[in-house]
């Protein structure tokens, strides 16, 4: 018998969430001084962040991809060391770190790197915001067709209308900005 002392995987990413929300709300709040800031604030450090996040998850893939392809390289030879080590929780998880580390400063170091990501994924995730537009449109349609059954018959339907409406708010989001006006889009974006 083994005690279950990690937490369940649905919860992970639900931490992770919070994590990222309570952070970008209290470094929001330390840079304009204030206990709550403004909404401009709070944009610029929720993207910035989320720009780290993915790529500092890049880098690390990246990462761990050379390590193992190193390891395949060597096991070419019939030199399986690296390969037995990088399986050990006592050098995966300092070597996880190192790279998470590395990948945060140089992301806080190059500020103008983040914000040109940051604006390049606006733009993108900003254009998808008619298509997932017209999806939602037609999927109301058809619920007034088909009618609510087919939502009740599937006991799954509400986690994928969370899901749902929160990419809605991500491209939302993505597409207001921080509501300057001389920023705003396209008019069917608008």
């Amino acid at each position: 018998w083994q005690p279950h002392l990690l937490p369940s995987w649905p919860f992970v990413p639900a931490l992770a969430a919070i994590l990222f929300i309570a952070h970008a709300l209290i470094v929001s709040a330390d840079a304009d001084r204030k206990l709550i800031a403004h909404y401009p604030t709070y944009f610029d450090v929720a993207w910035e962040q989320g720009v780290q996040f993915a790529l500092t998850a890049i880098f690390v893939g990246v990462f761990w991809a050379l390590l193992w392809l190193g390891a395949g390289l060597f096991e070419l030879l019939k030199i399986d060391f690296l390969a037995q080590l990088f399986r050990h929780y006592w050098f995966w998880i300092p070597a996880t770190t190192l790279a998470v580390a590395v990948a945060i400063h140089v992301t806080d170091a190059r500020v103008g790197l983040v914000r040109g990501t940051r604006l390049l994924a606006l733009t993108l995730l900003s254009l998808l915001l008619p298509l997932l537009t017209l999806l939602v449109i037609g999927f109301f349609a058809a619920i007034g067709v088909k009618g609510l059954e087919p939502l009740w018959n599937t006991r799954h339907a509400s986690a994928l209308l969370i899901f749902a409406t929160a990419i809605t708010l991500v491209l939302i989001n993505a597409t207001y900005e921080d509501g300057a006006t001389d920023r705003q889009g396209a008019a069917p974006l608008r």
